[in-house]
Order: structure tokens, then sequence, then C-alpha cells
């Protein structure tokens, strides 16, 4: 019995040695995993992260090159609009002075000069 009863310790001590061994293994493995899937989950977080920088500076730089471009055509419409007018002005000064002209030499014409 004493041979059976050793036999038996050394069987339950075995059993709980490799019981312990799966149960570090098993432990490890899913520290493992959750080290895996912590990595991958920062990695991902990373790129949203990124993504979301890389999304903004194009929106900026988009809003950036509009708000460019509508103040050049502002800015030729300003140019354009100065330049019509200054064309009228110039235009109605200019037939002003044929005006007076047509009529100083009507005066002259006329014989009037007191008013030349």
């Amino acid at each position: 019995m004493a041979g059976s009863l050793s036999r038996l310790i050394r069987i339950t001590c075995t059993s709980a040695l490799l019981f312990s061994f799966t149960a570090v293994a098993d432990q490890q493995g899913r520290q493992q995993l959750q080290d895996q899937f912590a990595e991958k989950n920062r990695q991902q977080h990373e790129q949203m992260l990124q993504s979301e920088r890389q999304w903004r500076e194009d929106s900026q730089k988009s809003a950036n090159e509009y708000h460019e471009q509508i103040q050049r055509q502002i800015k030729e419409q300003e140019d354009t609009t100065t330049r019509i007018q200054n064309e009228a002005i110039a235009t109605h000064e200019k037939r002003d002075a044929e005006a007076r002209e047509a009529a100083r030499q009507k005066r002259e014409q006329a014989g009037d000069p007191e008013r030349n």
C-alpha cells in the first residue's frame, strides 16, 4: 500500500505540476493575446488620428485656396469696376469738352464775342 500511496502522491504532484504549467502557459498566452490586441488597437488609433490630421490639413488647405480664389475674384471685380468707372468718367469728360467746344464754336459763328 505504501508503494501505491507513493505512486498516487507522485501522480498527484505531477498532475498538479502539469496543471500549474498549463495554467501559467494559458495565462501567458492570454497576456500575449491581450498585448497583441492592445498593440493593434494602438496602431489603429494612431492611424485614425493620422487620417484625421491629414483630413484637417487637407480641409484647411482647401479652405485657404478657396479663400485666396475668392479674394482674387473680388480683386479682379474691383479692378474691372474701377476701370469701367474711369473709362466712363473719361468718356463723360471728353463729351463735356466736345460739347463746350461745339458751343464755343457756335457762339463764334453766331458772332457773340462777349460770351467767348
